[in-house]
């Protein structure tokens, strides 16, 4: 069985985030630390909005957006 404090925490999460604690254990798939965009493109389809982040170019643009693209999950995708 499992304490009151325990099942809350299981529930809710922790209260405080260490930062710290946070970067050590973070994990870069294909960039660094001080990569300055590691965001992919984010939709929204209510408002038809594509979200693009400043890449240096656009072959980089049409990386990340093939990357949002085919790894994408929601309505309307089969």
């Amino acid at each position: 069985m499992l304490r009151p404090e325990e099942v809350e925490m299981l529930v809710c999460g922790c209260p405080t985030l260490d930062m710290d604690e946070l970067r050590k254990v973070t994990v870069y798939d294909g960039f660094h630390e001080e990569e300055p965009i590691i965001k992919l493109p984010i939709s929204h389809t209510c408002f038809n909005q594509l979200v693009l982040p400043r890449y240096k170019n656009r072959d980089i643009l049409r990386e990340k957006l093939t990357i949002a693209i085919s790894n994408a999950e929601g309505f309307g995708l089969e």
